[in-house]
């Protein structure tokens, strides 16, 4: 579970796992070789070149499911070759673990401290200053509905996409825009019948797009509202998609694809394919979605941010992910995370305040904010029936000034 205290913390990733940063040191110099003589008062200092710069960084880990969280940063410390390392403070640069330390005490329960140290592993420190961090997640999103896609292509080759409907039949119950999201279903079963992936795949991503778009420029429509309903949707698609097992020998342990037909494998492969490709064009559709939306509090965005991380883990731990699909998902959450990291400071928070009578809403908000007009910010934050009589002694959720 993460500590409210963390959302003011710095983040950064390492192969794509997320961490809070304490504190961090750069050390760099030369490397001399200092040659000195007997006899003589002068030495001569032989330059050798610069020294690999290190990163030395101490950081908290936590997460929503805290062994999960802290096995998978074991493995990605101990996992050799270099890997990317997002700086908070240096950029995203390539790098090696030199070594590390971590420590897990009984008091700071689902929460461990670390001390590592990364060596570069490129020529040149690229220090980023500023970045785009929206057109970067738009960017990554962008290459994670072409690589889900093309997966699927590659995946699915039977004369039918048999997994397709249930998928469409998933989209179709969040269908709230009518005939634009109805069009782009109907293009999907199309192809799906006709054993297309490319143009089903098309389909649903454009399909899912407008689903997860739905309400985020509409007034009083949380975008965080439009996150919970997708996620939802992919949810869904993990916990009732048809089990490839079905109808095969029974076993011990798990299915062996030598005790089906060839025809039982196929469709089980194709099943995984499809479930894969809905979760992540769920996942790549939000993360344009979350870009484009108008967060009107902090808490909104961190909230929107934890859920997406939610569904990136859904993406990754699929058993069908290839490498291609898993790097795109891995610079997607890392180019998402920074940006919803890089609106929060400028969002106000939630807060709590209890009228002591009962007033009209613009009362409320002429004394706390000195505008009536955002009454209706109230309004909308409690879900208040009668905006005349905001009955005094209820607490109320409000906003800070950002």
């Amino acid at each position: 579970m993460k500590l409210p205290w963390m959302d003011r913390m710095l983040t950064g990733m390492w192969r794509c796992v997320p961490f809070w940063v304490e504190q961090h040191t750069l050390t760099g110099g030369r490397r001399l070789a200092i040659h000195e003589f007997p006899v003589r008062d002068e030495a001569a200092v032989e330059d050798l070149g610069r020294k690999a710069r290190r990163f030395q960084l101490s950081f908290f880990g936590g997460n929503r499911d805290y062994f999960y969280w802290r096995d998978e940063m074991r493995a990605a410390l101990d996992e050799p070759g270099p890997g990317t390392l997002s700086h908070p403070y240096l950029g995203e640069l390539r790098a090696q673990v030199e070594d590390y330390s971590i420590s897990e005490t009984a008091s700071e329960g689902g929460l461990f401290r670390a001390q590592v140290t990364f060596v570069e592993a490129t020529s040149k420190l690229r220090v980023v200053t500023e970045i785009d961090h929206a057109g970067r997640a738009k960017a990554a999103s962008s290459a994670v509905l072409e690589a889900a896609s093309e997966d699927l292509a590659d995946s699915v080759t039977g004369p039918q996409l048999e997994s397709g409907p249930m998928l469409i039949d998933t989209l179709r119950v969040l269908d709230e825009l009518g005939a634009a999201v109805s069009a782009a279903l109907a293009l999907a079963a199309a192809a799906a019948a006709m054993g297309d992936a490319l143009a089903f795949a098309a389909a649903t991503i454009d399909a899912v797009r407008a689903i997860a778009r739905a309400g985020v420029s509409t007034p009083g429509r949380a975008p965080e509202h439009r996150v919970r309903v997708l996620l939802s949707a992919g949810g869904a698609l993990g916990n009732t998609w048809p089990d490839p097992t079905a109808g095969l020998p029974a076993q011990s342990s798990s299915w062996s694809p030598t005790a089906a037909t060839p025809r039982q494998v196929e469709a089980a492969r194709e099943q995984h394919a499809v479930s894969l490709f809905g979760r992540t064009a769920i996942y790549g559709a939000l993360a344009e979605a979350t870009v484009e939306a108008d967060f009107g509090d902090a808490d909104a965005a961190l909230d929107v941010a934890s859920q997406l991380d939610a569904l990136a883990d859904a993406v990754l731990s699929h058993e069908s992910v290839s490498p291609r699909l898993h790097d795109t998902v891995c610079d997607l959450r890392i180019a998402l995370e920074q940006y919803l990291r890089s609106i929060v400071p400028d969002l106000p928070r939630r807060t709590r305040f209890t009228p002591s009578a009962t007033l009209p809403a613009v009362v409320i908000a002429q004394r706390l904010y000195g505008n009536a007009l955002r009454a209706s910010q109230i309004v909308a934050l409690n879900g208040i029936a009668h905006p005349l009589f905001v009955r005094g002694g209820a607490e109320l959720e409000v906003l800070t000034d950002a």
